[in-house]
């Protein structure tokens, strides 16, 4: 068992939690709009897949902020320390990873037009 807790200091879970009340209303955008897009045919067309990629990556992104958020609050002390490093990995890594992405979708958007 690891003594290492994953938490943050009072300041920055009251800033996060402002934070969170931007997130949950744009997660429910992105689904109610996955739901239009998968309900109307009129909808699905080829030339929209950049934009598709690109939205599909920002709800990817939230989820990852709010795996983050819930992780963080949950002050996950005593976990073993594979389960520490994936968590500390996963949270340094996957930020960088989906901007990069989503850096190469916009500039496909660009392109695309």
């Amino acid at each position: 068992m690891s003594n290492s807790c994953i938490s943050w200091n009072p300041e920055q879970a009251y800033a996060n939690s402002m934070c969170m009340i931007l997130i949950i209303p744009t997660c429910l955008c992105h689904i109610l709009f996955w739901i239009q897009v998968f309900s109307y045919k009129t909808l699905r067309h080829c030339s929209l897949i950049w934009i598709y990629n690109y939205l599909i990556l920002d709800l990817i992104s939230l989820f990852q902020v709010l795996l983050e958020y819930i992780t963080r609050r949950s002050n996950l002390c005593g976990i073993n320390s594979y389960s520490h490093n994936f968590l500390c990995v996963l949270e340094a890594y996957t930020n960088d990873y989906t901007t990069m992405v989503q850096s190469f979708a916009l500039t496909l958007i660009n392109i695309y037009r």
